[in-house]
């Protein structure tokens, strides 16, 4: 089971994600965050307490700082 962090400023847009997430077959919804540092902080909370959060769907337009620098933080922390 793969489990997914969406990463959305927009609630409808977030929620969406979300349900599609949870409707696929051997994806798990790991949360949902509304910036780029709640997610950066529940991906390190999730690789410590486990299970990890394998897959971030994220907006490239975040209130806090860009998707893309998201993603670069993210590669930057390999757990395991």
């Amino acid at each position: 089971m793969k489990r997914i962090l969406v990463v959305d400023d927009e609630p409808r847009i977030a929620s969406a994600h979300a349900e599609y997430v949870r409707r696929m077959d051997g994806f798990e919804l790991a949360g949902v965050a509304g910036t780029a540092g709640a997610a950066l902080q529940e991906v390190r909370r999730s690789a410590v307490a486990g299970p990890p959060v394998d897959l971030v769907l994220a907006d490239v337009g975040l209130p806090d700082r860009s998707g893309l620098d998201l993603a670069a933080d993210l590669a930057g922390q390999r757990h395991g």
